[in-house]
């Protein structure tokens, strides 16, 4: 018979803290273990990304025997020279907003439809200029209006999962073309010189023929993260804010998908704790930086991907920026 006399034990106070505490420890101790898996599986989502540019890339050079300009200028806005690609371009000069290399590699990615809907004969659009070095920010107006859907469509191949998704989607890229590393004009602004020693500048023309260091020692693209921030208050008065750059189409500076060596690495730091990486061009500038903890990934000319750390030596950085610079360089 059920005795209803019977004492009920439950857990103490104690034991359930106790529990408690157990539990807060085995969380702690798996939290990192997730998240390493999790960058983990971004990272390897981000060196696909890179290969799937460099096989456009390849794909493109094998129909036009010539990789893509890394941006295009045309005089006034008219219909120039026509490349093999059919974007109109000659040499023109510097202006504000040219067109970017991921317009000529739509057709290799599956974005064919997207690219007849460009008006490559008027500027592109952007939302966010995003320039510090010539104060130029908001939105482009003077745009061709059949642009505005189309640069905002980007296939997702050109964004870095790690990258903090600060902007809609759609916008901005975290890939940049190598674009030299030399001592010419080209090191300092290759998206207004009509040389460079890398493998994409303004109306370029680069064929796998003139890679004389090796395809598999020269980069092809590396990691350009879509978020930057100013530095804070300096003697010109540069207020801090968070910026999004490097759009999809829209080049108007090397931060804006044309990678350069500049300066190298060690540069101190954004004063926001961010994880970028090789930081550069002075206080002003930027040209590759990632989101990745301890270094960037890139593709080389051959079309493997490297996970490129942040201690590397200058030299091999610099030498593997160079197409045709004649160094012996080995990646770590």
């Amino acid at each position: 018979m059920f005795d209803s006399r019977r004492s009920r034990r439950g857990f103490t106070l104690v034991e359930l803290l106790v529990v408690i505490a157990i539990i807060g420890v085995l969380v702690a101790l798996l939290l990192p273990a997730v998240q390493a898996a999790r960058e983990a599986a971004r990272r390897s989502q981000c060196g696909n990304n890179l290969k799937q540019l460099a096989i456009a890339y390849h794909n493109y050079h094998d129909t036009y025997l010539q990789f893509p300009a890394g941006n295009l200028a045309a005089n006034a806005w008219s219909v120039g020279a026509n490349n093999r690609s059919g974007v109109a371009e000659n040499n023109g000069g510097f202006y504000d907003g040219m067109w970017g290399w991921p317009v000529g590699i739509l057709p290799f990615m599956e974005g064919g439809n997207l690219l007849v809907q460009f008006n490559v004969d008027q500027r592109p659009y952007v939302a966010e200029r995003s320039d510090v070095w010539f104060s130029t920010f908001g939105p482009e107006t003077t745009h061709g209006a059949q642009n505005v859907g189309p640069c905002q469509q980007m296939p997702k191949t050109f964004n870095c999962p790690s990258s903090p998704n600060t902007t809609a989607a759609g916008r901005y890229k975290d890939y940049a073309v190598n674009s030299g590393g030399g001592i010419n004009i080209s090191a300092c602004c290759p998206e207004r010189a009509l040389s460079s020693d890398g493998i994409g500048h303004k109306n370029s023309r680069i064929r796998m023929a003139e890679i004389t260091d090796g395809t598999s020692n020269t980069f092809m693209h590396l990691e350009q993260a879509s978020t930057f921030s100013e530095l804070g208050r300096g003697p010109s008065g540069t207020k801090f804010k968070w910026l999004p750059t490097n759009p999809f189409v829209w080049v108007n500076h090397h931060s804006q998908g044309m990678a350069i060596a500049a300066v190298g690495t060690g540069r101190p730091m954004p004063p926001n704790p961010i994880p970028a990486l090789m930081y550069a061009w002075g206080q002003v500038g930027r040209t590759v930086w990632s989101f990745h903890p301890g270094g960037i990934q890139a593709s080389l000319c051959d079309g493997s991907v490297r996970f490129v750390p942040n201690t590397i030596a200058q030299a091999t950085w610099h030498g593997t920026f160079t197409r045709n610079g004649q160094e012996v360089v080995t990646l770590p």
